[in-house]
């Protein structure tokens, strides 16, 4: 009950922050008429970079075969989608008037209002959108053996029909088994270039927004190879951590 209560006075704490950024702009990020793009910018690209770290991971530990990736990568895929989540509310905020967000997707509408394609608000939109339909895509395809294996177990008829569904026919079979690998070995190795690519358009769309000079320092940690991929620069430095400790007990 305790951390309940501490994680719903953090969210409450959150609300309270969108309330005032309503109230009183988007001025209070630092942004005015030299400055198009202050914190949110930041925010967004660090939680994408937590959302790279956990494709990578599960991705390049796939691709080399690594007999103990089934204890990371429902982890790594869970903590992509939700960073890609959270990544997505920030150039929302951002826009000033967020209720109006949809104005950023190409939508049919009687006047023939197009969203500025040259605007890095239009970038995020199709940006995030793409990336969480393959962190989507990628979960999914890895879970369906699992989907089956729910399918079998369950004991109610609407588990067993919801779990069947997303099981796409799956028997375990030898043939199922060939074409799931392929598959999702395929997706695996469209994510690794997927994750130097966007890194390198998120460089580009924070490049190319109007900001003084003394603001770039900013970007530094977000742009470098280490901060893009916070994750596995933990998964890389714990063992390490772990070695340190025992020596210290000896």
């Amino acid at each position: 009950m305790g951390r309940l209560r501490h994680r719903l006075r953090l969210l409450g704490l959150f609300f309270l922050a969108v309330g005032n950024l309503l109230l009183r702009g988007v001025g209070i990020f630092g942004n005015n008429n030299s400055v198009n793009w202050g914190l949110p910018i930041l925010n967004y690209m660090w939680w994408l970079g937590i959302g790279h770290a956990g494709t990578f991971i599960s991705a390049l530990l796939l691709l080399i075969d690594r007999p103990w990736r089934n204890s990371l990568n429902r982890l790594a895929e869970l903590m992509t989608l939700l960073a890609v989540i959270c990544a997505g509310i920030f150039p929302i905020l951002h826009l000033g008037r967020p209720w109006l967000f949809y104005w950023s997707a190409p939508y049919p509408a009687t006047m023939d209002v197009w969203p500025q394609f040259r605007s890095p608000t239009a970038w995020d939109f199709f940006a995030v959108l793409a990336y969480l339909l393959f962190s989507l895509l990628f979960l999914y395809v890895g879970a369906i053996p699992d989907f089956a294996c729910a399918r079998d177990r369950a004991t109610r008829r609407v588990q067993q029909v919801v779990f069947g569904l997303l099981a796409l026919g799956w028997r375990g079979a030898g043939s199922h088994w060939v074409r799931w690998r392929r598959c999702y070995r395929f997706l695996a190795l469209l994510a690794v270039p997927l994750v130097s690519r966007y890194r390198a358009a998120t460089r580009s769309c924070s490049r190319s927004a109007t900001r003084p000079a003394g603001i770039r320092r900013c970007f530094r940690p977000t742009s470098s190879p280490a901060q893009s991929f916070p994750a596995s620069r933990w998964l890389r430095s714990s063992p390490a951590a772990c070695a340190t400790c025992c020596t210290s007990r000896r």
